[in-house]
Formats: C-alpha cells, structure tokens, sequence
C-alpha cells in the first residue's frame, strides 16, 4: 500500500511540474490585475491544459508508456527555470491575512481529505462514469499505444484535456494516482474562485470564505473527485472569464481565448459557455 501512494505521489507531482513547465510563460500575459500567487495557479492550469493537448497530438502517432516518460522528462526539465523562480517570488501573504485562517484551513482539510480518499482504488460498473467513460479512453489508449476511440464506444472519442492527463498518471503513476490528483485540480479551482472574488472587490479574507463555500458545495465537490472533470472544467472557465474581464491588449485576448479552447477540449458543454464568454 506505501508503495502505492508513493508511486502515486511521484506521478500527480511529475505532471504538476511538466504542467508548469509548458504554462510557465502564461504568467508573462496575464492581465496586471492578477497577484503572484493567481498567476502560479492559473499557469500550471493552463500549463496542465497545453502538455495533455501536446501529448494527445504525439498520441495520434503513438501512446507508448517510453513515449509518455519522454514527454513527461522533457517538460520536466523545462520547468527547472520558471519553477525556481515562482518559489523564490512566491508570498503566500499578498492572497492570504490573520483573518483567513478558518477559510484557509477550510480549504486545506477538504484538499487533504479528498487526496487521502483519493489513494483508495476506483471500483463500481457501467454505472460508475469515472470507470465507463474517464479512464475508459485512457486505458484503451495505453492498450493499444496510441490514441485511437473505439468505433462502438463514443465514450473513448469524448474531449480529452483531462483523459490524457490521466493516461500520463496511470502510465507513470499507476492505478491509484488518477484519483489521487483529483486533490491537485480542486486546489486550482479554488484558488482561482478566491481570486476572482477579490478582484470583484472583496477582501483576502472574504474571498477565501467564497473558496470555502465552493469547497463544500456537494454538486462542485461531487464533480471535482474521483475522476470526475466537472472541476477542471470550471476552474478553466473561471479562468477564461478572469482574463478576459481584464484583458487590455492582443496578448491577453489571445490567451482568452487559449484557455477557451481548453474548456472545449475538457466537457462538450464549452461549445455553450465560450459564447457567452465572449460575449461578457
């Protein structure tokens, strides 16, 4: 079991640094309204977004486990630079004060609960969307050693932004770390609630308790854990709507419009929501 969670640890961490290492440069473009810490969040998001569509793409060709390490190897050694350099500028104090504490510690019990019941195995049937649709298309993938659907199982062609990610965590992390990251993509989301509810006015404390509030809203966490893509897939309209409220130039509405493309990528439903992005 120690083996399991720490082969499980290793892999959702590999992904989290490759991710940064392809998203490092969104920071460079984010509107000037977006602090430090928004900007580490809403990179390794965008980062996470761009490494699964750059892997799906070298899948077409093949989707071997030596290819996916590669892959992985290579973003990893990108990010050694901007990983530095966001640790040693990071100041948790520019999000967070003495009045937050309860909504922060809100928000760290829920992660490490659902990171604690992560390590456990997925089980169920058809019934169980996380075993007949999200790692469905993963496991068939990694089967055949390239990125294929099935021709009788639509499940297997759905949007793909987080199913790669989580081919990339099976192959590297095992069986166990597809959920277990589940604690990685909640976070993001909820850092990146508190900081649009501080740039809509609110105080560091009052936007940590918008996050605590989102934490525990069943219909949100029910999306966000066991494999479910709902919460990557809110966190990457949320952080659509934040740059775009503020962009000011091509560059911001570019990037707009890249993680746009991401939210489509994760949940057909994006066909809807990017319009009405826009169009706000």
């Amino acid at each position: 079991m120690l083996w399991l969670v720490i082969r499980a640890s290793f892999g959702v961490v590999m992904l989290a640094i490759a991710g940064f290492g392809c998203g490092a440069w969104i920071a460079n473009v984010l509107p000037t309204t977006c602090n430090r810490i928004e900007r580490v969040g809403i990179s390794l998001l965008g980062g996470l977004g761009i490494f699964s569509l750059t892997l799906f793409l070298i899948g077409q060709i093949s989707f071997s486990q030596p290819i996916i390490v590669t892959t992985v190897g290579a973003a990893v050694l990108l990010s050694a630079r901007p990983v530095w350099r966001a640790l040693r500028n990071l100041k948790f104090a520019q999000m967070t004060t003495r009045d937050a504490f309860i909504p922060c510690l809100i928000v760290l019990i829920v992660l490490v609960l659902t990171a604690v019941a992560g390590i456990a195995e997925i089980t169920g049937d058809w019934n169980q969307d996380a075993v007949a649709y999200h790692l469905l298309g993963p496991t068939v993938w990694l089967r055949e050693g390239v990125i294929r659907p099935v021709l009788d199982n639509s499940h297997t062609a759905f949007p793909q932004i987080p199913e790669t990610l989580f081919a990339v965590l099976l192959a590297v992390g095992g069986s166990r770390a597809s959920d277990f990251s589940n604690w990685l993509t909640l976070g993001l989301l909820l850092l990146i609630c508190a900081g649009f509810a501080m740039r809509m006015g609110l105080t560091a404390s009052q936007g940590w308790w918008v996050a605590a509030i989102v934490a525990t809203m069943p219909a949100v966490y029910a999306g966000s854990h066991n494999c479910f893509v709902d919460g990557v897939y809110a966190a990457l309209i949320l952080a659509a709507a934040r740059i775009g409220f503020d962009a000011e130039n091509i560059r911001g509405w570019a990037i707009f419009g890249v993680f746009c493309g991401l939210a489509m990528g994760t949940k057909y439903t994006g066909l809807l929501a990017v319009p009405a992005l826009a169009i706000c």
